[in-house]
C-alpha cells in the first residue's frame, strides 16, 4: 500500500505493476492497460457528525468550506475545475485526520466507508456524516496494469476479470 500519488507514479513507470482502483479518464487512457472495473464509487462531502452547521445542497454551496483531498485523485481535477480550493493529503487517512482535528470542514469519500474508517480510528461508526453526493464523482474504479506489462499477462488478467464478472460477489460489489 502506497499513498495514491506514489502508487500512480510507480504503476506508470514499472513493468508488471497493477494499480487499483483508479478512475479511467481520457488523460490516463494511454498510460495503462485497463483490465476492468473493480469498484463503484459514489463520492461526496463528509463532515464530522457534530458539524450540523455544514449544509450543502449543491456543489457550489460547498466551495466556501475548508476541504482536504488526496493528491492526484480524480476528485482533485473535478473540484478544481469548479473553483474549489483545498488542502492536499497523501491518502484518505490523512484527510480524515485533518477532519478529526478540525483543520478542515469536509473531505471527500463514499458513504459506505464512513463506519469502517471511523472504526479504524477507534471511533464510533456514526462519527462522520455524509453531507452531499457529488454527481460527477459517481464512477467506476478500475484495475489497471502498467503500459509496459507484457500483453500476454494483460490478456490473462482481462480473461480472469471477465470470469469474475459473472460471480455473485462481483455483481453485488458493483451494484452497491
Amino acid at each position: 500500500m502506497y499513498p495514491w500519488a506514489r502508487a500512480y507514479l510507480l504503476a506508470k513507470k514499472h513493468p508488471n505493476t497493477l494499480i487499483y482502483s483508479m478512475a479511467r479518464t481520457t488523460e490516463r487512457e494511454p498510460l495503462f492497460h485497463w483490465i476492468g472495473p473493480v469498484a463503484l464509487f459514489k463520492l461526496g462531502f463528509v463532515s464530522l457528525k457534530g458539524r450540523t452547521d455544514i449544509k450543502i445542497a449543491s456543489l457550489t454551496q460547498a466551495i466556501p468550506y475548508r476541504l482536504a483531498l488526496q493528491r492526484g485523485d480524480i476528485s482533485e481535477l473535478v473540484l478544481k475545475s469548479h473553483g474549489f480550493d483545498y488542502i492536499l493529503t497523501a491518502d484518505i487517512a490523512q484527510s480524515y485526520k485533518l477532519l478529526m482535528a478540525k483543520k478542515v470542514d469536509i473531505i471527500l469519500d463514499d458513504a459506505r466507508y464512513l463506519a469502517p474508517l471511523a472504526s479504524s480510528f477507534g471511533l464510533p461508526g456514526d462519527s462522520f456524516r455524509f453531507v452531499y453526493e457529488v454527481p460527477e464523482l459517481t464512477l467506476n474504479g478500475y484495475l489497471a496494469a502498467s503500459v509496459t506489462t507484457p500483453m500476454s499477462i494483460v490478456r490473462a488478467l482481462r480473461a480472469a476479470h471477465k470470469t469474475m464478472q459473472n460471480s455473485k460477489e462481483y455483481k453485488r460489489v458493483m451494484s452497491q
